[in-house]
């Protein structure tokens, strides 16, 4: 049995605010969606006894591309 959640959240991308949501599952897999700049992004680990922290590397890599 697994449960998947859908989440709202706000991040700032460059200085600007950004409202995304995501589905968030077991092992750290996630799908987030940024529907102001036209992206989603899916994660597909099968992280079940160790922390990912998915959100740096969202914050130090992906992020950072957006121009």
């Amino acid at each position: 049995y697994s449960c998947t959640h859908w989440w709202t959240k706000n991040v700032k991308i460059h200085g600007v605010e950004v409202n995304w949501y995501s589905a968030n599952g077991w092992g750290g897999q996630k799908i987030i969606v940024l529907p102001e700049v036209n992206t989603v992004i899916v994660f597909t680990g099968a992280n079940y006894t160790r922390k990912v922290k998915e959100f740096a590397l969202l914050e130090d890599y992906i992020f950072p591309a957006f121009k």
